[in-house]
């Protein structure tokens, strides 16, 4: 059961991890950007020269009604690659009326790539014989169950040990 269940939650993590690699490319040509209107604010999500924005801007009286735009547009020139900012990792800045949160895109490559790939790694790991596959306890004096954690023992491991 958790062999299954670590290969049901890595599989995705490392979908995760090349989603955000695609992401992270594509940020150093094209600004992508999500705007969600709900009056009296505006968010925005924003994939910009290898980071992601979250903002919140104050809009106050000039929206009317809820409202959610999509946009790309290219990067200007001088900025792709050769340009690259020396960005933190992440950060939290107030400017008056707006507040936004930056996170740089190889933090969630690298925390998806490194749970996805423990995670696989533990559920294709084979498992050691004499000892219980559930908590690891040695086995080579005991019969029937685990004395750690009274898993039964199974055939398999008994003639192994």
């Amino acid at each position: 059961m958790i062999r299954r269940l670590s290969t049901g939650i890595s599989v995705p993590l490392l979908l995760l991890c090349v989603a955000t690699v695609a992401l992270w490319v594509r940020s150093y040509w094209v600004n992508d950007r999500v705007e969600l209107t709900v009056p009296p604010h505006l968010y925005a999500i924003e994939a910009e020269r290898g980071c992601v924005y979250v903002r919140l801007y104050d809009a106050g009286t000039k929206v009317e009604h809820a409202d959610i735009v999509l946009s790309s547009d290219p990067v200007a020139d001088g900025e792709g690659w050769e340009n690259i900012p020396h960005h933190r990792w992440a950060g939290v800045q107030l400017f008056g009326d707006q507040r936004f949160l930056m996170i740089s895109l190889w933090l969630p490559t690298v925390l998806a790539a490194g749970c996805g790939a423990f995670l696989f790694r533990r559920a294709t790991a084979v498992p050691v014989h004499g000892v219980c596959a559930s908590c690891g306890y040695d086995l080579r004096a005991s019969k029937g169950r685990c004395p750690e954690c009274g898993t039964p023992i199974s055939s398999h491991t008994r003639t192994h040990l």
